[in-house]
């Protein structure tokens, strides 16, 4: 995404978007021969998305986090609301991310070594979903899992924009 671009944003159910954007995903996930569980608020919330670059974003963490963790395992999601944000967060249970890795993550082209498998990337996919959180006025933490795993947690301020209202009925 280019920074000088405003991306469009549209007034949406922040809440069944992104459940949308998890039944689609879901097949995805299984594919890899892991299991997705999805833990989701229920209350609609309305607030300024960009659906497109948001589907890509989730579409890039969970394909990662399907990507680096054994088959039979399950790869867990939660979508809490945190006061005036939704925090969506992805835990896998795969080997993590590597130190020397993990405080670089943000580097364009910066990937795990080992170019010749095909579980590894051309490190622009975070990227594009840092990008795509500070679009939606939030935040893109990435950590090594409390046991095991990599943890992704993605904020999406739930904000006006311009003189559009904020609702949750």
């Amino acid at each position: 995404y280019a920074a000088d671009v405003e991306p469009a944003m549209e007034i949406r159910n922040v809440t069944s978007c992104l459940n949308e954007i998890f039944r689609k995903t879901t097949a995805l996930v299984e594919a890899s021969g892991c299991t997705l569980e999805y833990s989701s608020i229920t209350e609609p919330i309305y607030a300024p998305v960009n659906t497109e670059m948001l589907e890509r974003a989730v579409l890039n963490i969970l394909s990662n986090a399907a990507k680096f963790s054994p088959k039979d395992s399950t790869i867990r999601v939660t979508l809490p609301r945190r006061g005036r944000s939704l925090q969506l967060t992805v835990l896998d249970s795969g080997s993590g991310i590597a130190e020397n890795i993990l405080s670089n993550v943000f580097t364009r082209y910066q990937r795990q070594p080992g170019i010749e498998d095909s579980r590894f990337g051309l490190g622009l996919g975070i990227r594009m979903v840092h990008s795509a959180a500070q679009q939606h006025g939030g935040t893109l933490l990435i950590s090594r899992g409390e046991e095991k795993g990599t943890r992704v947690v993605m904020t999406l301020a739930l904000r006006q924009k311009d003189r559009m209202q904020l609702s949750s009925t």
